[in-house]
């Protein structure tokens, strides 16, 4: 049996892409995970049938904690037995690189996101250049590199080795019955009928501005979920108005029940070319899976996507969404998530993930 050792410097649990990616490769591969426990509270090990997951604690936060991980990766792969190496992100890259040298073993890239373009948007520009060089030179040594976005390929141009894999999800993963639904809303004290704003809280995915149209908007109700900078505002938001509530960090089903009992999705970017605006938001296909339609901003691929499918309405504010998102075209952008579950579900791209995945030297 084909051995991956995978690396991820978030929690494992909560990323709904490297889950899907991880319990794919399982059916017919041993995977073990070496993982970021960034707030230390996760078990050191875990097992789950073919899938070993190693949690690795920091000391110290930040840029650092950071580096600090990427040495233990290192250390500790060099330890492992394994036939391919698969890295998650370029914040796990260049370890995976440096044991596929060592080792004389395939490297997997699963490239998330544009990471210069994610450190110049955080005051970071000056590595750029840095990121891409060694994004390059691990790109010309990988078997495969698989993209989220379609920009993300050209990352694979010169070997023709990078294969796009939307960041797709499954009707089942939010198929909740009745009672679980209506437990999820008296748990929170939640009524229907809300719109959702869950994930990341951070610039550039017009938080505040959201925050501000519903707070003008008393009769609309906002839910936010997730954590990030931008946390301490949204619970500002929700001490001053009734309308908007924060739940802090859900977990991965907790999150589904969020946004499967939701009447619409929020997801309006800014429309600056940045990292956010070049792909589209994991929501996007949340809506598809879970028949609830989404608000994004008139951006790139997500404008495209929406326009495509049917499954939202591509705004340039949260506040127009809000006048044009009535009961009636609620219920036509519903249909058009079922509609297109088929070619944007798990399931297609977990073939192309089965396809395309290197063999053992």
């Amino acid at each position: 049996m084909q051995r991956v050792l995978m690396f991820l410097s978030n929690n494992y649990g909560n990323d709904p892409r490297v889950k899907g990616i991880v319990q794919t490769l399982a059916r017919t591969r041993s995977v073990e995970l070496l993982c970021f426990d960034r707030k230390n509270v996760l078990p050191k090990r875990e097992k789950n049938g073919a899938v070993a997951v190693e949690n690795a604690r920091s000391p110290v936060s930040g840029p650092m904690g950071l580096l600090h991980f990427n040495l233990k990766l290192l250390v500790r792969g060099m330890r492992k037995k394994f036939d391919v190496v698969h890295a998650n992100d370029f914040d796990s890259l260049v370890p995976a690189y440096i044991l596929s040298v060592l080792r004389n073993k395939p490297l997997v890239y699963d490239c998330h996101e544009d990471y210069a373009v994610f450190a110049a948007d955080n005051g970071l520009g000056v590595l750029a250049p840095l990121i891409r060089f060694l994004e390059r030179l691990a790109a010309r040594r990988a078997s495969i590199i698989y993209a989220v976005n379609p920009r993300l390929t050209e990352l694979g141009k010169e070997k023709s080795n990078a294969v796009l894999l939307w960041n797709a999800r499954d009707a089942k993963d939010f198929s909740f019955t009745t009672s679980q639904r209506n437990s999820f809303l008296s748990r929170h004290k939640l009524k229907q009928n809300y719109y959702c704003l869950s994930g990341t809280l951070c610039r550039g995915r017009n938080i505040k501005q959201t925050l501000d149209w519903f707070a003008y908007n008393p009769k609309k109700t906002l839910v936010v979920a997730g954590r990030g900078e931008l946390e301490p505002l949204a619970e500002h938001y929700a001490s001053r108005h009734a309308n908007i509530v924060f739940l802090g960090l859900l977990s991965l089903r907790e999150s589904r029940l969020l946004e499967s009992n939701a009447f619409a999705l929020v997801a309006v970017y800014e429309p600056y070319g940045n990292n956010l605006a070049a792909g589209p938001p994991g929501k996007l296909f949340d809506a598809i899976a879970s028949g609830v339609p989404i608000l994004v901003g008139r951006s790139g691929i997500a404008e495209t996507l929406v326009e495509e499918t049917g499954c939202g309405l591509a705004v340039d504010s949260a506040e127009s969404g809000l006048d044009s998102m009535t009961p009636v075209k609620r219920r036509e952008l519903a249909a058009n998530c079922v509609r297109a579950r088929e070619k944007y579900s798990w399931k297609r791209q977990a073939r192309v993930l089965e396809q395309t995945y290197p063999p053992a030297f």
